[in-house]
């Protein structure tokens, strides 16, 4: 049964905690759809595949919660739990990533509040902790999860996220390094890439648990990434970075829902000083963006030739298909690499934070790892 009746109290209660089954997913999608959202910018996507197949990347593991009132049949709150194994202080632990979280405004200060919360012990017993991210103008929400109501496992910002924005053509050329080279991996690089990004846990928060079945699967975590959309650089015959090109095109489109009304009156001023200085330009509402995602990437000791020669190899690799893709890319506000980058971008900003349930976090010289495919 869809519904969680251990997580309540009484008889013929109004709210009721509840499960989303495959044979509900079409109506509740079509409701999720049409729901407002806090943010200035409201960012939404088109399904190109199932909801439940465009989950996968999330994590291994995927249930959606809702709650639903009796009285009407709607869900009036939801949201998807996914848990992974990442790796946290170079240590292997399961947590959940809690996303498309909706509470309808009505209900924040309410029992519906109270129920979400026991859903997200409830299923998150297993869990070492739960990490979120939230748009930066989203402060409604970002406030209700920081307030630790509700006897939730308080929330503690984990700092900002910069997705970066920018055309591949922008991506500076780079002259050759006779000490390192790139190329696309193949699958005997496969045990190679995983103990590199192993030895690298120690220095990246949250870097999830990959191994060689699923980097050689077309489905799950990595879904639709293909080996050899993975670029590797080599220095001594070892690994010393990895990056790759993560097409999602074929289980979602993005698209801008709604503008602030600002923003909808200044858009062909706006997009003119963008396209002056090579950043794209703000697309129409409720126009799919055809874009790619950085992914992968991790530079040993955060070396600037490393991270540039990946990224020309990037752009290398899309100029053989194309003149010029729209990509993004998620860096940490603590992740170094940021300072290297020397060409025009639009940056969207969001927020981490995560709640801990007895992981060792030890967030001092350890930048959090965003994997931007997963969020």
């Amino acid at each position: 049964m869809p519904a969680i009746t251990t997580l309540i109290k009484g008889k013929n209660p109004r709210f009721m905690p509840w499960i989303i089954e495959e044979n509900e997913i079409e109506n509740f999608v079509e409701q999720i759809s049409n729901s407002p959202d806090s943010a200035e910018i409201q960012i939404g996507y088109v399904l190109k595949t199932s909801y439940l197949k465009s989950l996968e990347p999330k994590g291994e593991n995927n249930i959606i919660v809702a709650v639903r009132d009796n009285n009407t049949s709607k869900y009036v709150g939801w949201s998807v739990i996914s848990k992974k194994i990442v790796f946290i202080g170079g240590i292997k632990e399961k947590i959940a990533y809690v996303s498309e979280l909706f509470l309808d405004s009505e209900y924040r200060n309410h029992i519906v509040f109270g129920l979400f919360v026991r859903m997200l012990l409830h299923f998150t017993v297993d869990c070492k902790g739960y990490l979120s991210t939230v748009m930066y103008d989203n402060k409604k929400v970002l406030n209700m999860l920081l307030s630790g109501k509700g006897k939730m496992v308080p929330y503690r910002d984990f700092g900002t996220i910069n997705t970066l924005a920018f055309y591949s053509k922008k991506i500076n050329k780079v002259d050759a390094d006779i000490e390192i080279s790139v190329k696309k991996a193949e699958e005997q690089d496969l045990d190679k890439l995983i103990q590199f990004w192993n030895e690298e846990s120690v220095n990246n928060q949250f870097l999830p648990v990959y191994s060689v079945d699923i980097l050689k699967n077309s489905k799950g975590l990595l879904r639709d990434l293909k080996i050899d959309d993975v670029i590797l650089s080599i220095k001594n015959n070892k690994i010393v970075g990895s990056i790759a090109i993560w097409n999602q095109m074929a289980i979602k489109k993005a698209i801008i829902k709604n503008y602030p009304y600002w923003i909808k009156k200044l858009r062909p001023v706006i997009n003119l000083l963008l396209k002056i200085r090579g950043i794209p330009v703000l697309p129409k509402e409720n126009t799919e963006i055809d874009y790619r995602l950085i992914s992968m990437l991790v530079v040993k000791n955060n070396e600037s030739a490393v991270f540039k020669l990946l990224l020309n190899a990037i752009k290398k690799e899309i100029n053989k298909k194309e003149k010029s893709t729209l990509l993004l890319m998620s860096l940490h506000e603590k992740n170094r690499l940021i300072q290297f980058i020397d060409f025009p971008y639009y940056n969207l900003k969001s927020k981490m934070i995560f709640a801990s349930k007895g992981a060792n976090i030890q967030e001092k010289n350890i930048v959090p790892y965003i994997e931007l495919g997963s969020l």
